[in-house]
């Protein structure tokens, strides 16, 4: 369907069923199907999000910048301020 080839998931009919059930009893605010389908639609970009395949470059450089920062406010905590600024 829309949703699953959108967010590259797939919806079993117990999960469909589940949510229909789910939503009627703890959405009252909102109307079938309507609120069903945005749970799922929920759902499925949570797990699609969950699921994403982070290219190992990014994730370098991911560590790259928090080992920056940690040293940063390890060099002000100590005030050695000049050597903080060289970090930016």
């Amino acid at each position: 369907g829309k949703y699953e080839d959108h967010h590259n998931v797939t919806y079993t009919d117990e999960a469909i069923e589940a949510c229909v059930k789910l939503t009627n009893r703890y959405m009252t605010d909102r109307f079938l199907p309507d609120k069903a389908i945005d749970a799922l639609d929920e759902a499925g970009s949570r797990v699609h999000i969950v699921n994403m395949d982070v290219p190992k470059q990014i994730l370098e450089l991911e560590k790259k910048l928090e080992d920056v920062r940690e040293l940063k406010n390890s060099v002000v905590k100590k005030q050695k301020y000049e050597e903080a600024a060289k970090l930016r």
